[in-house]
């Protein structure tokens, strides 16, 4: 399990973002599509939990919390990560 102290790559509803990422999954695995997501939606799922996996492994292998926030601010890919996460998986109407 990630540091608490860790960074947050998924700026606001996580439980949001766990629903949307869930529902995809099923769609995609049991229909082959999932109509009720964006496909901007879908890059931004993926994105995230590919960060959260990437996050979570360098916490396994003992990376220190500072060091995980300072590549979340800093990396490019995760401060884009982020900021699609803001922009289509953050808390409806906010």
């Amino acid at each position: 399990m990630a540091d608490p102290s860790s960074p947050v790559v998924i700026p606001g509803d996580v439980a949001r973002w766990a629903r949307r990422a869930t529902r995809a999954r099923n769609n995609l695995a049991h229909e082959g599509r999932a109509p009720s997501h964006r496909d901007e939606e879908l890059i931004a799922v993926v994105e995230v939990t590919t960060a959260v996996v990437i996050l979570n492994l360098l916490h396994e292998l003992g990376l220190p919390a500072d060091r995980q926030r300072e590549i979340a601010r800093e990396h490019p890919q995760l401060k884009a990560t982020s900021r699609a996460a803001h922009a289509y998986l953050g808390t409806p109407g906010g």
